[in-house]
């Protein structure tokens, strides 16, 4: 779901099977740095707000910079990559 928080709108909030809350920031095409900043400003709140809980970090986007990566993987943030298929139908 998506959820106000004091720093933003987080894109989706989810829980996996083990309990722990899935954070996952949505971006069209490709990120910028501030990404990085933003995710980790709504992962403090969200450990505010569900203290017992382990937060995990995502960004989903068409592709990011080397930098963008190598910040993430520095935060703990994975990223998750999307594609887009176009089919091409002759109609008869």
């Amino acid at each position: 779901r998506q959820e106000r928080l004091p720093s933003g709108r987080v894109d989706l909030l989810l829980e996996n099977d083990r309990g722990e809350i899935i954070l996952l920031e949505i971006k069209a095409g490709f990120p910028r740095d501030s990404v990085i900043a933003q995710v980790l400003s709504y992962k403090n709140d969200v450990e505010k707000r569900y203290p017992a809980r382990k937060v995990k970090l995502a960004i989903l986007c068409q592709d990011c910079s080397q930098r963008v990566r190598n910040a993430a993987k520095n935060a703990g943030i994975g990223i998750y990559t999307y594609g887009t298929l176009f089919q091409i139908s002759r109609e008869l």
